[in-house]
């Protein structure tokens, strides 16, 4: 017994690994919050909810105090987060970066991950006017962690990005947003439009697609076979606890990464009733910008970014594979794309200037900023 224990440990800690490039993101998430132009005061600012009347709102929505931040996060803006009820009752963290009447940025973290992976992002676009919020998923950072983390991405698109769409139009009065998701919290912006196309048109007014794809993990034959294992590895598990060894700060619901897997190991991006995500956003007609990093060999390859933006319908798609031999400094890696130094210089700016020209060459509703 104590054999077999030791082998599923070495597996779990050899598949994992692997499965999320752990690179320097631990260093990385440490100072994302300080690559906003060097604009850090050194201390984490703390603000009370009065410049936001969220507490007895109309969507149930109440403040929570900001919670502690690790001294070696700084930020230059009053960052508070806010408790949000899902339609299935699951409450989640909903944090805003600024207090900027600009145009409303929603974004979100991939798999193992959290509100501090999209910082750096938020505070850049912070001081370029935009009005940054980010979204926590169910089961990560301080949202509410469901009973043996049993949710997928449907749940995410279903549930968590529609409470977040009402919350942040509510309380920045505009009503239509941006949308930035990085890996899975692209994944799940994907699927949410697909299945609410006219919705989506109502409320979205561009998506940013950091390092999203579904179909085209592993694409070599060695690489299928590991994706094939980590597949088998989870099931019967809770959780795939990618904190306990170094990828991730936050353990992943299994369900969710099977899911993934099966997605990636069959090519079909398809809901468990079957509907075909890719066939949908043929008929969603949205601005899309995809990103994908020429360095990220597994999990997010850019052929699969690429084929995923190509997938909506839309007359506005823009696609960049960011490698040195597209011009970047670097063959950027899965976690390096949206938190890195060198990110900081040449993918935020990149993501806010299309934010920027999208939105003037949008109608904006009489509320929003333009």
């Amino acid at each position: 017994m104590r054999k077999i224990k030791t082998y599923l440990i070495l597996i779990e800690f050899a598949l994992l690994r692997s499965l999320y490039i752990r690179s320097d993101l631990q260093r990385d998430v440490q100072l994302c919050s300080l690559l906003s132009d060097g604009r850090s005061t050194g201390n984490t600012k703390r603000q009370s909810n009065s410049y936001l009347d969220i507490t007895n709102c109309q969507h149930n929505c109440y403040f929570v105090d900001t919670l502690k931040v690790e001294a070696d996060v700084r930020s230059s803006f009053p960052i508070n987060h806010f408790l949000i009820p899902a339609a299935d009752g699951h409450n989640l963290a909903l944090w805003r970066v600024s207090e900027n009447v600009g145009p409303a940025v929603i974004l979100t973290h991939g798999t193992f991950s959290n509100q501090r992976s999209c910082r750096g992002l938020a505070e850049h676009l912070a001081t370029r006017g935009f009005s940054p919020w980010i979204l926590e998923w169910r089961g990560h950072g301080a949202s509410e962690r469901p009973r043996n983390h049993a949710f997928t991405l449907e749940d995410v698109a279903r549930f968590d990005l529609p409470a977040a769409f009402e919350a942040v139009q509510h309380a920045a009065g505009q009503e239509r947003v941006f949308l930035i998701g990085h890996s899975g919290g692209g994944l799940a912006a994907c699927m949410w439009i697909a299945k609410n196309p006219a919705e989506a048109r109502q409320r979205l007014r561009g998506l940013v697609l950091m390092a999203a794809q579904a179909t085209h993990a592993a694409p070599g034959f060695r690489q299928r076979i590991l994706l094939q294992l980590i597949n088998g590895y989870l099931s019967g598990r809770k959780t795939a606890p990618g904190h306990r060894i170094g990828i991730g700060p936050e353990a992943e619901s299994a369900r969710l990464m099977q899911q993934w897997c099966t997605w990636n190991l069959l090519r079909e991006f398809r809901g468990r009733d079957g509907f075909g995500f890719i066939e949908a956003l043929g008929h969603v007609d949205l601005p899309v910008l995809a990103l994908a990093g020429a360095g990220d060999w597994f999990i997010a390859p850019p052929e699969g970014c690429e084929a995923l933006a190509s997938a909506f319908g839309s007359r506005d798609t823009t696609f960049y594979r960011c490698g040195k031999s597209d011009g970047f400094s670097e063959d950027y890696s899965h976690a390096r794309l949206i938190i890195s130094q060198p990110a900081s210089r040449e993918i935020w700016p990149l993501v806010e200037k299309w934010l920027s020209e999208s939105g003037r060459n949008l109608k904006a509703c009489s509320k929003c900023f333009s």
